[in-house]
């Protein structure tokens, strides 16, 4: 089994996305599943920056199409479609 929240949440739903056959349970608590998703709406966006590899954020520069297909891709919800737990 395997659980986190927040931050942890975050890696509890990549392992299940990436690896469906190791987990039996899994429970999550205010994931982050979909970063491109985010970084429009939260108060933290620097840490989609961060964990997407895009560099420093600054406020008011919009993401190009690929920037934001790269945080999506770099998301756990890229691997929902694998989830068997």
């Amino acid at each position: 089994q395997v659980w986190g929240g927040s931050h942890g949440g975050f890696l509890t739903t990549h392992l299940i996305g990436q690896f469906p056959e190791t987990f039996c349970r899994a429970a999550t608590r205010n994931p982050v599943t979909n970063c491109a998703f985010m970084v429009t709406e939260t108060d933290i966006p620097d840490w989609c920056y961060i964990e997407g590899g895009l560099g420093p954020y600054h406020p008011g520069k919009f993401l190009s199409r690929e920037q934001m297909a790269k945080l999506y891709n770099m998301s756990p919800i890229a691997y929902a479609s694998n989830i068997r737990t």
